[in-house]
C-alpha cells in the first residue's frame, strides 16, 4: 500500500488500571519518544478511571460526607 516494502506494528498498551507491558519502553524507543511518556499515559489513564468511576457513582464531595468517609477507613 501506497509503495511501501514492508510495515510494523508497534504496540501501545496500558490497562484501564495503569499497568503497562514490559515491551512498552522497547516500543517508545522505536518512535523516538521520551522514556518517561508511559508516566503520563499512566497518569492519564488513571484520571479518567477515576472521572468515570466518579460519574458513575454521582458521588458529591460534601463536608459532612468527607469526614463520614474519614471516620469509616480509619475504624477499618
Amino acid at each position: 500500500m501506497w509503495k511501501q516494502n514492508a510495515a510494523q506494528v508497534i504496540p501501545i498498551a496500558i490497562s484501564s488500571t495503569a499497568v503497562i507491558p514490559k515491551s512498552l519502553s522497547q516500543s517508545l524507543k522505536r518512535l523516538s519518544l521520551h522514556p518517561n511518556t508511559y508516566t503520563q499515559m499512566q497518569k492519564s489513564v488513571i484520571l479518567g478511571t477515576c472521572s468515570i468511576v466518579r460519574k458513575f457513582f454521582k458521588l458529591e464531595i460534601r463536608p459532612s460526607s468527607l469526614i463520614l468517609l474519614i471516620i469509616i477507613s480509619q475504624e477499618r
